[in-house]
């Protein structure tokens, strides 16, 4: 069986959405990622690429499972 992800990448070159797709996922960027000025999501965030490595090294390192889609 194939691990579910805990986070989605969608990358459109100037941003990156980051969108839960777990309960865990949910979890971890609301206590970890800020919200910004800009957030038409009410659930993902709209980030910067230069700030996608260490979003995504903090989810692996807590255990969550990240995805680009």
């Amino acid at each position: 069986m194939v691990a579910r992800a805990d986070l989605a990448l969608y990358d459109h070159g100037s941003i990156v959405l980051i969108h839960p797709v777990s309960r865990r996922g949910d979890a971890w960027l609301d206590e970890h990622v800020q919200r910004g000025d800009f957030d038409p999501f009410p659930r993902g965030r709209v980030c910067e690429p230069r700030f996608v490595r260490d979003i995504v090294e903090g989810a692996c390192a807590a255990g969550l499972r990240v995805e680009v889609r």
